[in-house]
């Protein structure tokens, strides 16, 4: 099992996968140098938890980052310039240097991002489980971008999480 946790802040997502799947692999990734270096010393103990300093992008590069409209406390989001520069990563960028080939569950909370990360992403088709907190407040467009993505899923809303799924029946890989 491989979990990937994209806006991974802290590591308490991590956390609780790695207790409820502790042979699941966990890839944690969070851009922010402060949360990441919270993450860091969290995971620690987790052995099947590896933190990736890198926002996750359409393509690798670097982007800023300033703090979020929605969340100002402790959340941040990329902006066109200004604000702190972090290294971009993709999908693929992550799977490679991962070693991974398949995502089981992929957790995402980036922040009104979407659009940018799926509006172009073969890679979906190796991804069974999406959980994801939509912007659209942020962003408009994202529930929309997210959705074309994962044409082939099926999905269902709880609170403020959209999880996209696959049945057994569905393609993957």
């Amino acid at each position: 099992t491989t979990i990937v946790d994209v806006g991974a802040h802290i590591g308490m997502a991590s956390i609780l996968f790695a207790i409820q799947y502790p042979a699941a692999r966990i890839i944690a990734i969070e851009p922010e140098p402060s949360n990441f270096a919270a993450l860091v010393r969290n995971t620690t103990p987790y052995k099947t938890i590896t933190p990736i300093h890198a926002a996750l992008w359409r393509e690798d590069g670097e982007v800023f980052l300033g703090a979020s409209q929605a969340h100002p406390k402790g959340a941040f989001q990329l902006v066109k310039d200004g604000g702190l520069q972090v290294r971009a990563v993709t999908m693929d960028t992550v799977m490679r240097e991962t070693g991974i080939d398949s995502i089981d569950l992929l957790k995402v909370d980036i922040e009104g991002a979407e659009i940018e990360i799926f509006e172009s992403c073969p890679w979906i088709r190796k991804v069974r489980v999406l959980t994801i907190e939509l912007h659209d407040r942020l962003r408009p467009g994202c529930t929309c971008a997210v959705k074309n993505a994962t044409k082939d899923f099926h999905f269902t809303q709880q609170g403020e999480v959209t999880v996209f799924y696959r049945t057994r029946e569905s393609n993957f890989n």
